[in-house]
């Protein structure tokens, strides 16, 4: 999945927010590999930040547990972000 996103032969109007294995979403599956211009990528295409895969963990949860510094600093201020934006409506 993240191969077709990055040689865009996805289209990302697609859910974002659909689970494929293991239970992640793309999102998830992107922070797990590392793939930060793919998370990036993503958020922008407004997929849900704090969707949890079976064992309750959020992509911000993977990205910390797999030491992927660079993501979890970008999902901390995207979610900041999004949680301004609900509160300004």
């Amino acid at each position: 999945m993240i191969t077709l996103i990055k040689t865009r032969k996805i289209n990302c109007t697609t859910d974002t927010n659909v689970y494929e294995y293991p239970e992640w979403t793309v999102l998830m599956a992107a922070t797990n590999g590392g793939q930060l211009d793919v998370v990036k990528m993503l958020v922008r295409k407004e997929a849900a930040i704090d969707m949890r895969d079976k064992d309750g963990k959020t992509a911000l949860m993977i990205a910390e547990g797999r030491r992927q510094i660079q993501i979890a600093e970008f999902l901390k201020v995207a979610k900041a972000e999004s949680i301004k934006r609900k509160n300004d409506q």
